[in-house]
Protein backbone atom coordinates (compact mmCIF):
# COMPACT_ATOMS: atom_id res chain seq x y z
CA UNK A 1 0.00 0.00 0.00
CA UNK A 2 1.38 3.39 -1.02
CA UNK A 3 1.37 5.97 1.79
CA UNK A 4 -0.58 9.17 1.14
CA UNK A 5 1.17 12.20 2.60
CA UNK A 6 0.15 15.86 2.79
CA UNK A 7 2.98 18.24 3.73
CA UNK A 8 1.95 21.71 4.92
CA UNK A 9 4.83 23.93 3.82
CA UNK A 10 2.76 27.12 3.82
CA UNK A 11 4.67 28.61 6.75
CA UNK A 12 8.17 27.89 5.42
CA UNK A 13 10.08 31.17 5.84
CA UNK A 14 11.50 33.05 2.86
CA UNK A 15 15.04 33.17 4.36
CA UNK A 16 15.62 29.50 3.38
CA UNK A 17 17.30 28.49 6.62
CA UNK A 18 17.44 25.15 8.41
CA UNK A 19 13.67 24.61 8.47
CA UNK A 20 13.45 25.02 4.71
CA UNK A 21 16.33 22.59 4.12
CA UNK A 22 14.56 20.06 6.37
CA UNK A 23 11.23 20.40 4.54
CA UNK A 24 12.96 20.25 1.14
CA UNK A 25 14.79 17.07 2.17
CA UNK A 26 11.65 15.50 3.60
CA UNK A 27 9.62 16.19 0.45
CA UNK A 28 12.41 14.84 -1.77
CA UNK A 29 12.79 11.67 0.32
CA UNK A 30 9.05 11.01 0.33
CA UNK A 31 8.95 11.49 -3.44
CA UNK A 32 11.86 9.08 -3.96
CA UNK A 33 10.13 6.54 -1.72
CA UNK A 34 7.10 6.64 -4.01
CA UNK A 35 4.64 8.27 -1.60
CA UNK A 36 1.42 9.72 -3.01
CA UNK A 37 2.57 13.21 -2.10
CA UNK A 38 0.80 16.57 -1.98
CA UNK A 39 2.44 19.77 -0.75
CA UNK A 40 0.48 22.82 0.37
CA UNK A 41 2.64 25.91 -0.01
CA UNK A 42 2.59 29.60 -0.75
CA UNK A 43 2.21 30.59 -4.40
CA UNK A 44 5.82 31.85 -4.42
CA UNK A 45 7.04 28.33 -3.49
CA UNK A 46 4.93 26.39 -6.01
CA UNK A 47 7.84 25.93 -8.42
CA UNK A 48 10.13 24.75 -5.59
CA UNK A 49 7.73 21.97 -4.62
CA UNK A 50 7.01 21.07 -8.26
CA UNK A 51 4.73 18.07 -7.72
CA UNK A 52 2.27 19.80 -5.41
CA UNK A 53 -1.39 19.83 -6.16
CA UNK A 54 -4.37 21.74 -4.84
CA UNK A 55 -6.65 19.91 -2.46
CA UNK A 56 -10.17 19.44 -3.87
CA UNK A 57 -12.86 21.94 -2.96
Amino acid sequence: MTPRVLVDAAAVPADRGALTRYVDGLVAALDRAGADLAVVCQRADAERYGGWRRPPG
